[in-house]
């Protein structure tokens, strides 16, 4: 998952022309260009292109392969561009050695402690695993200034989400010493394999930076007992706005430690536990926690559970305080176990109706109990079909043997 880089920017023209516009490129692109980059003369006109660029706010090199020597050089010319503040490195090393990358990416990152207007710096999509962990080590050991983190995609494992649980701790405890407050609002680590494994350290990282608001998990393989872990360290996140952790492992022992969160994360706008595992217990207590807490109640815009398990008790639930709801836009609820025409569904959409606030609810089109009806009721039309058929052979074999007896 790569995100989007603001600012205007200098491209790179129709037959390597390069165009400058100090008054409008305060970016440079390379996007998507699927370039082959080596060695430093094959930077060597990108390298001029940023150096001629006056107060240049935007680097992305995405969908490109860079090499050891290439990114030496790239790295040396944004050093000097103390103006910047968004990096995209997404997409940046595929097809490289295993050797190669972390050295690439240390080249970057070298660079990257010489601006201290850097903002928002993204790696996602890079495969490089532990070791690309140790390689940003040091640069967000330090980062003082960073608010944006996106490293999407990577493989850390484990292993990698302690080395960046480390670092921010330590990115934490030097913004201490110099006497100011963090400044990191968005972390992005989805994708990663992260596990139980690094729950704790990570879970110690997202609670020393008090200004974290924006934070995705999603599809890590967390399972129950690290949501434990990290939901007693997120409730203390006490800014948080946006939380993602889809596609992890709940269940009702996560559930009842998740309702930590619920109950101190009052800013809260955007939730998203879908395909977690809820399960039907776990899911009515998600929502109960959620409608105990007036202030969250009211402030969550986005409420995703999609293919939890809830069943009609949970259904029913929500069906009877959405209403408090009054900042909620936006519901999904597909594939859990209510019927999409059933009392919970129904009254779901009524209540929906009435507050007038919401307006965007998914299609319940793969809703559990849906299928379980029909597969009840196509099981009912075959017995019904078999039954007939074995009352007409005993008719037929009760005349034979009538018959037989004449």
């Amino acid at each position: 998952m790569s995100t989007s880089f603001s600012g205007s920017t200098a491209n790179l023209m129709g037959n390597n022309q390069i165009k400058v516009d100090d008054e409008y490129s305060r970016g440079f692109s390379l996007q998507g260009k699927k370039l082959k980059l080596d060695s430093a003369a094959d930077v060597e006109e990108y390298v001029k292109v940023i150096e001629e660029t006056k107060n240049l706010a935007t680097v992305c090199l995405s969908g490109n392969t860079v090499g050891v020597e290439a990114a030496k050089s790239l790295a040396a010319a944004i050093k000097n561009k103390h103006s910047i503040t968004e990096v995209d490195l997404h997409d940046c090393f595929t097809g490289r050695m295993k050797e190669e990358v972390p050295v690439a990416i240390e080249a970057f990152c070298k660079a990257f402690l010489e601006l201290p207007n850097l903002r928002k710096v993204d790696f996602s999509d890079n495969a490089f695993g532990p070791i690309g962990a140790k390689a940003v080590f040091e640069y967000l050991s330090n980062a003082t200034n960073l608010q944006e983190l996106i490293i999407n995609n990577n493989g850390l494992g484990p292993e990698g989400g302690k080395i960046i649980g480390e670092a921010l701790v330590l990115c934490s405890q030097k913004c201490k010493s110099i006497g100011a407050k963090s400044s990191l609002k968005k972390v992005s680590i989805g994708r990663n394999r992260l596990e139980n494994g690094s729950m704790e350290a990570l879970g110690k990282a997202f609670e020393a930076h008090e200004s974290l608001s924006d934070l995705s998990l999603y599809q890590n393989g967390i399972r129950p007992d690290g949501i434990c872990t990290l939901s007693s360290s997120i409730s203390k996140c006490v800014n948080l706005q946006y939380f993602d952790l889809q596609d992890n492992t709940f269940t009702e022992k996560g559930c009842r430690a998740f309702l930590e969160v619920l109950n101190h994360c009052n800013k809260l706008s955007n939730l998203n536990l879908g395909d977690c595992l809820l399960g039907p217990e776990g899911g009515y207590l998600i929502l109960e926690a959620i409608f105990k807490n007036d202030v969250l109640c009211a402030r969550l815009a986005t409420l995703n559970l999609q293919y939890n398990e809830i069943d009609e008790k949970g259904g029913l639930s929500l069906a009877e305080n959405i209403g408090k709801m009054t900042g909620l836009k936006e519901l999904v609820l597909n594939g859990n176990n209510f019927k999409s025409k059933g009392k919970a569904a129904n009254l779901i959409l009524k209540n929906i109706g009435s507050a007038g606030n919401v307006t965007k609810v998914d299609e319940w089109d793969d809703m559990e109990a849906d299928m379980d009806s029909d597969t009840e009721e196509s099981d009912e039309a075959v017995d019904d079909e078999r039954g007939a058929s074995e009352t007409k052979e005993e008719e037929d074999l009760t005349k034979r043997i009538e018959d037989l007896k004449l």
